[in-house]
């Protein structure tokens, strides 16, 4: 029986490949335990089929930074000073490797990575219904807008919003194109309203923002005729209208986006007679762009003035020395101690230092190469969402951030590698 299932498997590899690769993209938008049990599940199938000559092909940097990533996390892990948290946070930092496995062990075609495109556009699609229903029961009990939209909207689900938004937007862009390339269908223009309903209750300033500009872009640039030209135009017009007259929108960009004046002269110090101590009152009116503006004034200063540019505070260090800092500017106790830095590319300094930082910055670079140089729109729109994100929020410590971001990242640079 074994024998006759391990025959039927070889004679259907692909076939079978292809549909744990489509129960990954479909789980993504849904909770993390669902997206880690089909990764893991299509990680043992390839792990029992491994042609390590399929390996050999991605040999070019941008595959093998993950995994450069990984031992450096490792040897932090084994040369810290506290050895048991540095092994706690490598299975996050193993996720890339699964992705790597999986997805060079198989040959994709075009018409299967735009399959796995489509099936991701759909299962965000049905994800986003399911969270509008949930919103409009919460609606009718009488909730606010407040408690409904942004954090509270895609709760359901334990996601954050700005990824849901990240699944939300390349998924819209994923149907755009196939729009412009085959032309609409009844199906997917209802599946671009309900992507962009989700986009708006999820209330992502930087997402929307993003969004308005890549697709302000994409328009300008791609060829077609002028009719269509001007309807989506029009389109982004009317968008940007709407958003404009929601009331919890306009709330959330009004107030987040507010730079305070005593945050622009604010100077960190390590001289406590001079150290600013922040009220009750400040920590109140610190918005959204303050708390971002406050977190890379202090963390970096401290950082160069501790000696730790070149290598950083370490992984297992780094939390408690900015958890330190914000004390003493009367930021921590029961406000921000324990969050992040809240910009990816500081938080890879801080932990790692300006050697990986910059590992990691010459990888982004390569891929946005490699999105151009091929004309791949689609590609190029996930790094330019990915990027800008970066810049406000530290994606790549939590499951989901990761496996959306490596697990596209790598899908996209395999179609594009010609492997």
């Amino acid at each position: 029986m074994a024998a006759k299932i391990l025959l039927n498997s070889l004679k259907n590899k692909e076939s079978i490949n292809f549909l744990l690769l489509a129960f990954v993209v479909s789980a993504i938008p849904f909770k993390i335990n669902i997206g880690n049990f089909a990764l893991i599940l299509a990680f043992a199938f390839n792990i029992f089929f491994l042609k390590p000559s399929n390996l050999v092909k991605l040999k070019r940097y941008v595959f093998l930074f993950p995994v450069i990533f990984f031992f450096i996390v490792v040897v932090w892990a084994f040369f810290g000073k506290d050895f048991y948290e540095g092994i706690s946070r490598l299975d996050r930092h193993l996720i890339p490797i699964l992705i790597i496995l999986v997805l060079g062990n198989q040959k994709l075609k075009s018409i299967q990575y735009n399959r796995l495109i489509t099936l991701f556009g759909w299962a965000v699609v049905v994800a986003t219904i399911t969270l509008m229903v949930n919103f409009f029961a919460g609606f009718l009990q009488g909730q606010t807008m407040a408690e409904l939209t942004f954090h509270e909207f895609s709760s359901l689900f334990d996601q954050h919003p700005v990824y849901f938004s990240l699944y939300a937007s390349l998924a819209l862009f994923g149907f755009v194109e196939q729009t412009h390339k085959q032309g609409i269908t009844l199906f997917r223009g209802l599946g671009i309203i309900v992507l962009l309903a989700g986009l708006l209750l999820s209330a992502s300033k930087a997402i929307l923002a993003m969004d308005l500009v890549i697709f302000t872009i994409y328009v300008a640039m791609v060829r077609i005729s002028l009719k269509k030209r001007v309807v989506l135009f029009s389109t982004i017009i009317v968008v940007l209208f709407v958003a404009t007259r929601l009331g919890f929108l306009k709330e959330r960009f009004h107030s987040g986006l507010m730079l305070s004046e005593n945050i622009v002269v604010f100077e960190p110090t390590n001289d406590f007679e001079k150290k600013v101590l922040f009220s009750y009152q400040d920590k109140l009116a610190i918005s959204d762009l303050d708390l971002r503006y406050l977190m890379t004034k202090i963390s970096i200063y401290h950082l160069i003035q501790d000696g730790k540019l070149i290598f950083g505070y370490g992984p297992a260090q780094s939390q408690d020395y900015f958890d330190y800092y914000l004390y003493t500017y009367n930021l921590g106790p029961n406000w921000y101690a324990g969050f992040n830095v809240h910009n990816q590319f500081i938080h890879i300094l801080l932990n790692y230092g300006i050697l990986v930082l910059i590992l990691f910055a010459v990888y982004l670079m390569l891929c946005f190469r490699i999105a151009i140089i091929n004309h791949d729109y689609t590609f190029l729109a996930f790094l330019l969402l990915c990027t800008f994100v970066f810049l406000f929020e530290v994606v790549l410590i939590r499951n989901k951030g990761i496996l959306f971001f490596y697990f596209f990242n790598v899908l996209f640079l395999i179609k594009n590698n010609k492997v």
